[in-house]
């Protein structure tokens, strides 16, 4: 169970995490985030619930995305997130590369990282629409989304599909 025992509010929620089993009381939770750094995305757990994320350092809508492993506390990160959804296994997608808070429509890169691998995440489109407007589908195997139109394709912007890894 991922929750939280403190929450200000400064423009966006900010919170301090905890983690802990549910089997059972736990008077010593593991502390994720402490003080009031952290923020909740779509996603906080992969299915199997062996992985968890969220982000902390929360600047001007992205920050640090720790993917924590619940057994080990192995972490690994990337930076300036703007939003993440959970697939399958040990996929996440993500944002990044935000555009300006001023430029409209806003944009941003999406992402794969299969957190469970050893690999780097892998960009799988350079320009989507709103940061928080992407979704994994129910079961995980594709990510929804919607992208622009071209300058040399004005009749490609609407909702993609992109099959997840």
């Amino acid at each position: 169970m991922l929750y939280s025992t403190e929450t200000i509010d400064e423009g966006s929620e900010k919170y301090d995490l905890l983690l802990t089993l549910t089997g059972g009381f736990n008077p010593t939770p593991r502390v994720l985030a402490a003080p009031l750094d952290a923020a909740l995305s779509r996603d906080a757990f992969r299915a199997d619930d062996k992985l968890v994320a969220y982000l902390t350092g929360v600047n001007a809508g992205a920050g640090l995305l720790p993917i924590r492993s619940t057994a080990s506390n192995e972490e690994r990160s990337a930076p300036g997130v703007g939003t993440v959804a959970a697939g399958r296994g040990g996929v996440f997608v993500f944002s990044d590369n935000l555009s300006a808070p001023d430029i409209y429509p806003a944009t941003a890169s999406l992402n794969v990282w299969n957190a469970a691998l050893a690999g780097p995440p892998q960009q799988l489109e350079a320009k989507v629409i709103d940061r928080r407007n992407v979704f994994v589908a129910p079961g995980g195997r594709a990510v929804l989304y919607s992208r622009p139109a071209a300058p040399q394709h004005e009749n490609v912007a609407g909702i993609w599909v992109a099959a997840l890894p």
